[in-house]
């Protein structure tokens, strides 16, 4: 893999360079932290011209997902169209998702914007879009970008039962 980015970096082309990938693992890191070194790593392939950035970040101690899968594939669905991926079930293992780094990706506190107006593609009350966010963003984080996306015009509160929703406009 060394040897594959130096000759890319380079700019020679070689067989070497047919499959380039990266691993990069996300274990015990916090959310947050591990979407942010995702985004880094991520955007780092995108300049390096790896082909395939598998990603392991487990599948949480329930089994079925954890915060860390959970929120990276939020941020991945915010760009569809723009960002490829495979997810882990797909390949028989839940714990990895296989991302084909295309273009570079915004920082995590601006991506949380297009993650939430991705989530409000049908309406959500709050509660969906915090628990959607699962550790992806912080509530003083989340509460900014809805008062913000408001703001643009770019969501909109919508009263359903009683209850508060937000959608996308």
């Amino acid at each position: 893999m060394i040897l594959a980015a130096f000759v890319h970096f380079k700019g020679l082309r070689t067989a070497i360079e047919e499959d380039m990938q990266m691993k990069l693992d996300l274990h015990g890191m916090r959310t947050k932290d591990a979407i942010d070194r995702f985004i880094s790593e991520y955007n780092k392939a995108v300049r390096l011209g790896v082909d395939r950035l598998e990603v392991v970040h487990g599948y949480g101690s329930s089994g079925v997902g954890g915060d860390i899968k959970d929120a990276l594939t939020a941020l991945l669905d915010a760009y569809p169209g723009k960002v490829r991926y495979i997810k882990g079930e797909m390949l028989g293992n839940r714990g990895v998702t296989v991302v084909v780094p295309d273009i570079p990706l915004p920082p995590r506190k601006m991506a949380i914007d297009d993650v939430i107006l991705n989530m409000l593609s049908k309406p959500s009350s709050l509660k969906d879009i915090e628990e959607g966010l699962c550790g992806f963003a912080g509530g003083d984080e989340i509460h900014g970008a809805m008062k913000a996306l408001m703001r643009s015009g770019k969501a909109t509160e919508v009263l359903r039962g009683g209850r508060i929703s937000y959608t996308k406009k």
